[in-house]
């Protein structure tokens, strides 16, 4: 089984797991939160993980050139969203601002695994790209199933 089918069951588990110890009105704020953070997810990379594979893979020494740059790109472009985030979170408070502080560490930290991935799949190293995606899957969800159990509640 590929990598990705073994990450869409986790993920899958994951979101059962959630959906059955929160309440609904919780899961509806969480989704919203996840959906709304993720919009700006599309800002901070732009396209340039597409870039950075294809000139990894052409080249060695100009692909980690290009991850240097992408990668200070990227948090600038970071800091900038999460601006914009929080403006809009201040004009119009519709979560809580907990849920949105984790949702920008999770948009961010998403970002900057998916620029690490695209670097090792331009140098063609599949494997470990896959051994790497299903155990973040795994921490991830460690995380996230550890924090609701000894919270209790989402929101905290």
């Amino acid at each position: 089984m590929s990598a990705i089918g073994i990450q869409k069951i986790l993920v899958t588990a994951y979101f059962w797991y959630y959906s059955t110890r929160i309440s609904v009105a919780d899961l509806g704020t969480y989704v919203f939160v996840l959906s709304f953070t993720s919009l700006f997810a599309i800002f901070i990379d732009v396209g340039l993980l597409q870039v950075l594979t294809r000139e990894s893979a052409k080249d060695e020494t100009v692909g980690e050139l290009y991850l240097k740059n992408i990668l200070g790109f990227k948090c600038c472009s970071a800091f900038l969203a999460i601006g914009v985030i929080f403006f809009i979170h201040y004009l119009s408070p519709k979560a809580p601002l907990s849920f949105i502080a984790v949702a920008i560490c999770i948009m961010v930290l998403d970002s900057l695994k998916q620029t690490l991935y695209g670097f090792v799949r331009g140098k063609r190293n599949f494997f470990f790209e896959s051994v790497s995606v299903c155990f973040y899957q795994l921490i991830t969800i460690g995380i996230g199933v550890l924090a609701l159990h000894f919270s209790k509640n989402i929101i905290y």
